[in-house]
This record gives structure tokens, sequence and C-alpha cells, in this order.
């Protein structure tokens, strides 16, 4: 009699079912019917017996379907109908299962095309008209394409209608354009409430500081918003009114929070519609324009900007810009001049400015320092005379994880309290240094 392969000393009248190893009754697991040594085994017979299964019911299956096998049986050996009648099934059923495809394929795409039909029509009715080229000047005349949306559009040459652009079209247009004369090109839909439109006689200098014991607090937004709840919490909670520069795509990305800006009664301004760079300040230190940056590039940047910000919010935007980087020059304040807009800076003197640094993330940077102390900074400098009346430039968005500026601007508005400092809008600021 064979011994237990586990113990050698016990006899064993029973094997494995898988390994057909000796086992005694010690050693004996009672699993499917069946008795195994281990687990291990059972688990291998229960893939095996799964396989096994499998390829019954597939021989199974196969001797159902398959004409060869089916043929082999009266009375298809017998009977020459039979065979055709076999054959005529199998081409039917090829031919159901080539319709079924086909059906399924033309179903998903009639859907696909519908849904895409739906789109187009979403997009259609909420479509705006906007500038597809900006007017391009030649011998005295304006050269411009324009996509209109679901109404008719007016062209306005300084606020004087000079063409119209029918719904739901794109259109190029040549109308004439007196060289010599500033002119301000301006999209309206005919289904829009009336504006009036004026010539603006705005200044080209750029404006760093006002006068008196009072300081703009001017927020940039570019691309992000993760500070702007906090901001407009503690504005409100002190009862201040600031100056807000955004950029297009921030309007277009936030509109809520754009409308939430204007309802709390600020001031917001613009920072272009893509906040690209303008200068080469960057590569030399220099505000040479760059060789993209032209006169209708730029218009087109700022009244971009502003026709959104009306659609977002049902306002006018306020007749101030700010350059990104805070790079500009002469020439680039004079092309954003002619539509209206003032270029707003921050106050700068010499090595010290007003420029909160608060986009400076990385805390390895010379130039990073953390909230508390740069809120002590910009106090240290607005109660000196020379920074009286002066423009301080902070941002809604930030890249820090921690010591954030705009955790301490409670602290930054007490300071200007305590020290007998108004904080005002851009707008404030220069109607009192117009006194």
């Amino acid at each position: 009699m064979a011994t237990c392969i586990n113990h050698p000393d016990r006899q064993a009248r029973r094997r494995c079912f898988q390994c057909k190893e000796p086992i005694c009754p010690a050693c004996q697991i009672h699993l499917d019917h069946h008795i195994f040594c281990s687990h291990r085994c059972h688990l291998a017979w229960r893939k095996q017996d799964r396989r096994e299964r499998w390829r019954k019911r597939l021989n199974r299956l196969r001797e159902w379907i398959d004409p060869r096998i089916w043929w082999r049986y009266p009375p298809f050996q017998r009977e020459a109908w039979a065979r055709r009648t076999m054959v005529a099934v199998w081409a039917l059923l090829l031919l159901c299962t080539v319709l079924a495809a086909a059906l399924v394929t033309l179903a998903s795409r009639t859907q696909g095309l519908h849904d895409r039909l739906v789109q187009l029509e979403q997009a259609r009715q909420t479509f705006h008209a906007h500038w597809l080229s900006p007017p391009e000047h030649t011998a005295g005349m304006a050269r411009m394409r324009i996509a209109s949306g679901p109404a008719p559009v007016d062209v306005l040459r300084n606020g004087v209608a000079v063409a119209t652009v029918p719904a739901n079209t794109v259109t190029s247009l040549t109308v004439p354009d007196p060289t010599g004369v500033a002119t301000v090109w301006h999209l309206r839909e005919t289904d829009a409430p009336q504006e009036t439109w004026t010539l603006p006689t705005t200044s080209a200098a750029s404006v760093e500081q006002g006068s008196g014991k009072m300081v703009a607090l001017t927020f940039d937004g570019g691309a992000e918003q993760n500070a702007l709840a906090p901001v407009l919490r503690t504005l409100q909670e002190y009862g201040v009114r600031s100056t807000f520069f955004l950029t297009g795509r921030f309007i277009a990305r936030y509109p809520e929070e754009t409308r939430k800006i204007v309802r709390l009664g600020h001031e917001v301004g613009n920072h272009t519609w893509s906040h690209a760079h303008l200068t080469t300040f960057e590569q030399n230190w220099r505000h040479q324009t760059l060789p993209g940056v032209t006169r209708d590039w730029l218009q087109l940047e700022l009244l971009r900007t502003a026709h959104i910000f009306s659609r977002v919010t049902g306002t006018m935007m306020a007749p101030y810009w700010r350059a990104p980087y805070g790079e500009t020059n002469r020439d680039i304040n004079a092309w954003a001049a002619e539509l209206g807009f003032r270029h707003i800076g921050w106050t700068r003197h010499g090595h010290e400015t007003l420029d909160s640094l608060d986009w400076v993330a990385d805390p390895s940077s010379p130039l990073f320092l953390p909230g508390e102390k740069v809120v002590a900074q910009l106090l240290e400098r607005i109660r000196k005379p020379a920074f009286q009346g002066g423009v301080v430039l902070m941002h809604i968005g930030t890249q820090r994880r921690s010591q954030r500026v705009d955790a301490h601007l409670g602290e930054l508005l007490q300071g200007l309290r305590a020290a007998g400092i108004r904080p005002v809008t851009v707008s404030e600021l220069l109607q009192h240094a117009a006194k």
C-alpha cells in the first residue's frame, strides 16, 4: 500500500484527483465532489475543467451551424432540395448580418450628425458678431472681414454706420477711411440697445501716480482666479472699491466672477485679450515694440475684450487699460488712446515700487517675500511722501501654495486706514489729481 506524499509514515488509500499523488485522510481536501491534496491542485483542476466544458460547448455549436456536418445526415445526403435550402438559409443569414451591420453604422452616423447639427444650432443662437480680420488701411480705404450672428450687424466708423452685414454671413468689406483722422471701428447688432458713441480724446501718457493721501488698489486678472474670492470678500468687508484689469480670455472663462466684480461696484479696465508680450523688455530690457505687435493687432485685442465684457455684464468697460507685464511704450499707448483707453501702470521711484510681487511663487527667488512682509513693505513705502497718490499692483490669480499675499489684504487696508490714506479706484484717483 502507498504512503502519503506529505506523511511518509502513514498509509494512503486515496489519491489527489488532479496530481494523482497518494494522500492520507489528514491531507484530503474535499471540494467539488472530489478529493485534492491542496488548494493549488483544486484551482488547476477548475481551470482545466472550465476549458474542457467550453470545448464541448463549442463542438456542440459547431455541429449545429457547420453545413459540412449537417450534410452527413439524412435527408441532406439523399435530397438535393435540402442541400439547396440549406445554402439559401445560410445566404439569407449572411445577408441579414450585413444589413444589420449597415443599419447600426448608419444609425450611429445619423445620431452623430444630429448631435452636430444641434450643437451648430446652439452655437448659432449664441454666436455674436466679431472681426475675422481687423481693418487694414490702404490708400484711404479700409478693408475688413466680419462674421455676423443671428442678427444683422452695423459697422460703425467713429459712431457712424458705414455698412451693414446680413445675419449669419461672413463678409469682406471695403469702405472709405480718410487718412489723418483717428478712426474707431465698432460692431453693433441691430437688435442690441442703441449706444451713444463719441470719439474719445484720450491722453497717450501712461498713468503711474496721482496725488493726495489716497492710493489706488488695482488687481490684474490674466488666467487664474484662485485669489479672487478672498480679495472680493475682504474688499467688501472694509467697504473698499478697487479697479480690476481683466483679459478677454479671463472674462470668457469666468463670466460669473466677472459679473460679481461689477455687481460689487468695482471698476474693470482692459488687460488685452490674450495677455501677450508687447515689447522686447524680456529679451533686452528695452521697451521696443515686438514685430508682430501692430496698431490693428493691438486695437483688435482691446476691442474684443471690451466687446465680450459688454456682452457678459451689460455695461461698458472703464476707459483704462494695463499692458501685460507692464510692457508698453509711447506708440503702443497712442494706439490704445485712439480707442479711448488710457494706460495705467503702477508707481515706481528708483528701485522701489508698489508692485506687490505676489506673482513670484518660487520661495528660492530673491524677489520672493511672504505675504505679511509684502504688506509691511507696501505700507512702509505708501507712507512716504513720494508715494502719495500711488497705484498698487496686485493679482487675483496666484501660483503660491502658501504665504499668499491675498490672505493679508485686510492687514494692508487696516494699515492704510491707520495712516489716514484712503484706498480708491483709478477713476477717483485721476479725478482728484485733475482738481
